[in-house]
């Protein structure tokens, strides 16, 4: 096993592909996208887990974020930022299928076989791609530590950080409410197996939200397997040992193996 790390350009989106140069054929492809504030190579530990177990994986910069940051966005304080938090969550959603299209013809890359993995924000640009598209290459996600339910989330962060509720006031948080990926989830049939992770003593994100989200979820699916809620007892705003082996497990079962 020779684990690589290689940072390239992918249709004007900087990345860095992780990859078991030893394995010979096509492996899976999967994208994971880091949380809000970070960059691709926060990743790296993580990809390299991925890439150990037979798939080609793919770090992502999200918009203004990493490589894509600009000089304005780089001079908005935090609140600015979280405020353009969900335009770059849009954004960077977008990337995804641009991704998939430009792997289509890559040696070591199946694109016919995705799997999303995201953490916090990372994990909500996964939630806003299932809400949007239904790309039939994509055949697993795994968002971890993240919520659906934008508008509550915001609340709560209006509710306990000092200046925030200037920002997300009762008309941003309705705004909000009309294109947070939770409503267009709830009408539409699910298709992509997805695994929703996230731990019980999670402060930003309310547990007892999340599981009435699941139980609504399931009913979108016909195949009620497709769709699984994991939450971890003890465990806060970060992606534990226990996270991760559930959301490699999940991908194991729904991606292409070499």
């Amino acid at each position: 096993m020779r684990i690589t790390i290689e940072r390239k350009e992918v249709k004007d989106i900087p990345v860095l592909e992780v990859d078991d140069r030893d394995a010979a054929g096509k492996k899976a492809l999967v994208l994971l996208f880091h949380g809000f504030g970070g960059k691709k190579e926060d990743l790296i530990d993580h990809a390299q887990d991925v890439a150990m177990k037979g798939y080609f994986c793919v770090c992502i910069d999200t918009c203004w974020h990493g490589e894509l940051e600009t000089e304005e966005y780089r001079a908005l304080d935090f609140l600015e930022k979280a405020d353009k938090m969900f335009e770059a969550i849009e954004k960077t959603s977008d990337f995804i299928d641009l991704l998939i299209e430009a792997y289509a013809g890559h040696k070591a890359a199946d694109a016919s076989s995705v799997g999303l993995m995201g953490f916090s924000m990372g994990g909500q640009i996964v939630y806003h791609y299932l809400a949007t598209t239904s790309k039939e290459n994509v055949k697993a996600a795994v968002p971890v530590i993240a919520t659906p339910l934008w508008s509550s989330a915001m609340k709560d962060l209006a509710g306990t950080v000092p200046g925030a509720e200037i920002y997300f006031n009762g008309t941003r948080l309705q705004e909000i409410s009309t294109f947070e990926p939770s409503k267009k989830l709830l009408e539409r049939e699910g298709v992509i197996p997805v695994l929703m992770i996230n731990g019980v003593k999670d402060h930003s994100i309310k547990i007892e939200e999340m599981r009435q989200f699941y139980s609504l979820l399931r009913n979108c699916y016909k195949v009620k397997d497709k769709v699984r809620f994991a939450e971890f007892e003890g465990k806060g705003h970060y992606a534990s040992k226990e996270m991760l082996e559930a959301a490699y497990r999940w991908l194991n079962k729904y991606l292409n193996k070499i």
